[in-house]
């Protein structure tokens, strides 16, 4: 039988070891409690996660920190994509996904695309933000591409709400 998750819980007791007593992921400054409201994932018997969707129309305002300020159509070289990887924690091994972390490889492959900055820093946050509610529910991604499809589900969320912010 599948179990499903929702990540709308009454309490934070789960999320406990990835929490410190602010309210924020360990290793990521990320929120945990905002991904609670705002995320939800559906995992197999064998914990393999098979769906993600947001669950609120409205990013919560922790997680829109996160969203680039400006519309930067700049391409970023070698070194800043390594940055920015670095600044969404990318390169350090998660708990449930260790396989998943980003390699030299990884940089090659998104220099090769030629994404501008605000791109490559929503496909960045949302990849993130998909590991760490992975982590909090024990359920694994088996490869970088199964990684890519669930991100993109948040990508399109945080997408609209960053063009909302953009154009103001």
């Amino acid at each position: 039988m599948i179990n499903r998750i929702c990540l709308i819980l009454a309490s934070l007791l789960l999320l406990f070891p990835l929490l410190t007593s602010n309210g924020y992921s360990q290793e990521s400054n990320l929120p945990t409690n905002e991904l609670v409201k705002y995320i939800q994932i559906n995992k197999d018997k064998n914990g393999k996660l098979y769906n993600v969707t947001t669950v609120q129309a409205e990013i919560p305002r922790q997680i829109q920190e996160w969203i680039p300020k400006t519309k930067d159509e700049k391409l970023l070289n070698r070194k800043e994509i390594n940055e920015l990887a670095t600044k969404y924690h990318l390169f350090e091994r998660t708990k449930m996904n260790p396989q998943l972390r980003y390699k030299e490889g990884d940089i090659s492959y998104w220099l090769e695309q030629h994404i501008s900055s605000w791109e490559l820093s929503l496909e960045f946050l949302s990849r993130r933000l998909v590991l760490l509610v992975a982590d909090q529910h024990n359920a694994t991604i088996p490869t970088q591409g199964d990684l890519s499809h669930w991100s993109q589900q948040i990508y399109t969320s945080l997408y609209n709400n960053a063009q909302i912010k953009w154009n103001k």
